[in-house]
């Protein structure tokens, strides 16, 4: 059976019908939900107890991060090696199907390496790592966005729980993660799961302020940063010679195009 969670708010039945037509379309029957975390029902004082003091992110930002790490939380506790997190905005394209999804789990149950899988196309597609079918294959990468759909093993986990704990980024800053805590990050070349955009958001659009933007950034920068100083030596110069190839391999692409 296919070990899956989706993160729904329960109270939000209108959506929550929704979202099992979406899973019933590609053969999920069986609705296996983790209830969305609301920091629209929190205090603020209750909220930001989870984060680290003077946090950019916004109160959408950080029930999202407690939500996913509830799934986690509950995924370690069992002895499934994989799980697949989709948020309740999850739409999936043509290409996608129960037994795709399963074969992706496959693949990931065989590594111990630390692994999250994205599945859609991620930023910085590097090299193939292994066939699906004809038509998907698992690319490694050196970053993607959106937490909306994707595989993630317990070594993993582990690392994102220590990271978040207080939580300092957003959900998906998994380039955060695979520097930090050497996750390897892979991708698809082709998406089978998407953002659907027609639901509204329930981290919020905050974010998106221009006024705040260059604030936000130069705050995530600095937690990164402390994080990064408390390295050990080869750890830092593991992360340097990937920032190296990440950057190699950006000037090459733009130079071939």
């Amino acid at each position: 059976m296919l070990n899956y969670t989706i993160i729904s708010d329960s109270l939000n039945r209108e959506r929550r019908e929704s979202v099992k037509d979406t899973f019933r379309g590609i053969g999920i029957n069986e609705m296996l939900f983790t209830e969305a975390i609301m920091a629209t029902r929190m205090s603020d004082a209750e909220l930001y107890s989870y984060t680290i003091e003077n946090t950019f992110l916004t109160k959408g930002e950080i029930g999202c991060v407690l939500s996913h790490k509830k799934v986690y939380e509950t995924f370690l506790k069992s002895k499934e090696r994989t799980i697949i997190i989709f948020e309740d905005d999850a739409l999936f394209t043509e290409m996608c199907n129960i037994h795709v999804l399963e074969q992706i789990v496959n693949v990931i149950d065989t590594i111990e390496a630390p692994v999250v899988v994205a599945l859609q196309k991620g930023a910085y597609n590097k090299k193939e790592k292994f066939r699906i079918n004809n038509e998907i294959s698992i690319y490694s990468s050196y970053k993607f966005y959106c937490s909306v759909g994707y595989v993630i093993n317990r070594a993993a986990a582990k690392i994102i729980l220590d990271i978040q704990t207080p939580i300092r980024f957003e959900m998906d800053a998994f380039e955060y993660y695979c520097w930090l805590g050497d996750i390897q990050l892979y991708c698809l070349n082709e998406n089978l799961v998407i953002q659907n955009l027609e639901l509204e958001s329930a981290i919020g659009d905050e974010r998106s302020l221009p006024s705040g933007w260059r604030e936000r950034m130069k705050k995530r920068d600095k937690i990164y940063d402390d994080l990064y100083a408390k390295l050990p030596i080869m750890t830092k110069l593991q992360v340097g010679i990937k920032h190296f190839r990440r950057v190699l391999y950006e000037r090459v692409k733009k130079y071939l195009r």
